[in-house]
């Protein structure tokens, strides 16, 4: 059923958006234990067609295609590895920002108004961050393909339009949800222990890319 296909894909989309296994994810965490949590919902919805993008495009095979161009894959993992790698040291070399209550435009730390309207850039960098991760193909490939055996449906075209769809509804469901419990128990967080959080994601996402790099390196060499 077409309600199945549909239920699925935001299903899944809720659990990318709250599990901390990609940056924009990690950034979202970041700008919400910071006292922002207009912005870090504007990180993650500007995430959200970049995933539309790359899920659509794996839903009707283009992994297929890119299979049969030398090289392809291996340059998209290279870049995916070294967005990861940017991730992970911004995250790591970054100050944490004491968290404020931001209320109707006004930081209470200061004499005037914080323009809201000036943290437009959330929605770029959380779009930023996920085009430039072509690595995404790939993951939907096997994610859609694991996701539709679920359904136990042969999936039409219509399907797999509304798979992709059906999943970015679900990652702003997602968002809200992650950045709605952050918000109402963020502050009772201890921030040396969200800075060493923060941070330990960080490295984790460096050794990860260093891993992946060195891998990538290897598996070119033995070719």
């Amino acid at each position: 059923m077409t309600a199945s296909i549909v239920l699925v894909a935001i299903v899944v989309g809720i659990f990318s958006a709250i599990a901390p296994l990609g940056p924009v994810t990690v950034l979202v965490i970041q700008r919400a234990l910071a006292g922002d949590p207009g912005g870090a919902l504007k990180i993650g919805i500007g995430r959200v067609p970049a995933e539309l993008l790359y899920c659509g495009l794996a839903t009707f095979g283009i992994v297929a295609l890119l299979e049969q161009v030398p090289g392809a894959r291996l340059v998209i993992e290279i870049v995916g590895t070294l967005v990861f790698l940017a991730v992970g040291v911004w995250l790591v070399v970054q100050r944490p920002e004491q968290p404020t209550a931001v209320a109707d435009g006004v930081d209470p730390r200061a004499d005037h108004p914080v323009d809201l309207r000036g943290r437009q850039w959330g929605y770029w960098a959380g779009f930023g961050i996920s085009i430039l991760n072509p690595t995404l193909i790939l993951s939907w490939s096997a994610g859609v393909a694991i996701a539709l055996s679920m359904t136990e449906l042969e999936p039409t075209p219509l399907h797999k339009l509304l798979f992709p769809l059906g999943l970015g509804l679900g990652i702003v469901l997602g968002y809200l949800i992650l950045v709605g419990i952050l918000k109402r128990y963020g502050a009772r967080l201890e921030q040396k222990f969200v800075r060493l959080a923060i941070q330990a994601m960080g490295v984790v996402f460096v050794v990860l890319s260093v891993w992946n790099g060195l891998a990538l390196y290897l598996a070119a060499v033995a070719t």
